[in-house]
């Protein structure tokens, strides 16, 4: 793509989302080969917000701008104004204005593959799309990539996901447009604002586009979110709990629950069954099938009550969700925007409250930092928590003898163990599987 840019995106709030909080973002290019190492920025110049505008002047379809109007998206955010329309420049998507009817072939972990039926889209996770790669080399060709997008690239972009990407890249095209979104500002993207016109790209080549949305204005959680806390000593935090979903306010409501580990979120579903709600969890400990099943009857609403790790904390687009609940603070500020960003979507209400206890202060203080705000008291009836407290203490029990009976996290217990023992064993050699197949193949 001569004398074109190549964009990707960083921001953070949804791209695609209509919404009237400020969001973080830059836009830039990546050119191929580049080794990008994240680490957060600890301060950043915002770019010039582009005018306002439609979407019919960013020259899109007008089946696109439909569908967008169909969502209740009716007026691009400042990142879509900076974007689209050099994403547009560098490569016109004749394809969608032509045929609606696209082809989508989702790659993840526990789901049958469709990539041979050659489709227009394919949207994967690094891990099981490196694995298909090298495990079935011949099934499927990716010469006619024209556009590689990292979503949540600060997470990507991290040593995690290296090797996987590194796999990836060797089978797509040089000759690409890139775009990148994310929700994290890095030191190393924001390095590319200086960075230079390839020169391998010839004399027409561009510098990287970057555009950075201004949040230096205050708060940068949506306007329609109520934030509380409850301060609490830890060990009767599950009780505290029960007592808010419980509650005529909230007792009928989708409500999102975060906790820090699967470990804590299988024994949190098993304590709330037995208190007589009915829940369902996401976390990395289940199957692909597993967490699709449990999604479904969360957005369904057969289940009002999701526990989940932060792996639903992005991503997770369920209008319903009225209530997001930190029973755990997260270490890291932005994973507490990415929680609460699960409710009050849209132009909806929502609220987040987060049970604190007194480790948790400093963390809460980071977080109001953040967010550019202080997180309000939410009322508690101290006397209503004292009736069903030992109900919830023999529910905790119960929990406790449910993950001691199926040995939950037994596997990764051991996996531990060995790798103490024996510091030398990488990552692959614990994880036999399809990549050790293929690699037996080419040896």
């Amino acid at each position: 793509m001569s004398a074109k840019h190549e964009t990707a995106a960083f921001n953070v709030a949804d791209s695609m989302e209509a919404s009237s909080s400020a969001s973080n973002a830059v836009s830039t290019t990546i050119p191929e080969g580049d080794t990008v190492v994240v680490k957060r920025a600890s301060h950043f110049k915002p770019s010039p917000a582009p005018p306002m505008c439609e979407f019919s002047d960013l020259c899109l379809d007008p089946w696109l701008i439909s569908a967008l109007h169909a969502m209740a998206i009716r007026q691009p955010t400042e990142i879509q104004r900076a974007c689209i329309r050099p994403i547009l420049e560098a490569e016109q998507f004749n394809v969608l204005g032509k045929a609606i009817n696209l082809k989508v072939s989702v790659v993840v972990g526990g789901l049958a593959l469709e990539l041979a039926k050659r489709p227009h889209v394919i949207i994967a996770t690094p891990g099981r799309l490196a694995d298909h790669i090298l495990s079935s080399s011949n099934a499927i060709h990716f010469q006619r990539i024209k556009y590689l997008v990292l979503d949540e690239a600060d997470r990507l972009l991290s040593p995690t996901f290296a090797s996987d990407l590194s796999v990836i890249m060797e089978k797509i095209p040089r000759k690409r447009q890139t775009l990148l979104f994310t929700a994290t500002m890095t030191d190393s993207i924001l390095a590319l604002k200086d960075k230079k016109p390839d020169p391998s790209r010839g004399q027409n080549a561009l510098p990287p586009l970057v555009h950075i949305c201004d949040t230096s204005g205050g708060v940068i959680t949506v306007s329609t979110l109520t934030q509380n806390y409850i301060f609490v000593p830890s060990h009767v935090k599950e009780a505290y709990l029960v007592n808010l979903i419980r509650s005529d306010e909230h007792n009928d409501k989708s409500m999102i629950i975060f906790v820090g580990t699967c470990k804590a979120a299988e024994s949190l579903r098993v304590l709330l069954r037995e208190m007589g709600f009915r829940v369902t969890a996401l976390h990395s400990k289940m199957s692909q099938q597993e967490r699709l099943n449990s999604l479904g009857k969360f957005r369904a609403e057969a289940v009002k009550t999701l526990i989940a790790t932060d792996v639903a904390s992005r991503g997770l687009d369920i209008p319903t969700v009225g209530l997001v609940i930190n029973l755990h603070v997260p270490r890291d500020p932005d994973d507490y925007i990415h929680r609460v960003g699960r409710t009050a979507r849209a132009g909806r209400g929502g609220r987040a409250v987060t049970i604190m206890s007194e480790a948790d202060i400093k963390l809460i203080h980071n977080v109001e930092a953040k967010v550019g705000k202080q997180l309000e008291e939410y009322p508690v009836n101290e006397k209503e928590v004292l009736e069903i407290l030992s109900k919830v203490v023999a529910a905790k029990r119960v929990a406790a003898m449910h993950l001691l009976e199926t040995n939950f996290g037994e596997k990764d217990r051991i996996r531990e163990m060995k790798r103490k023992n024996d510091p030398a064993m990488d990552d692959k050699a614990r994880r036999p599987g399809k990549r050790q197949r293929a690699n037996k193949r080419k040896a």
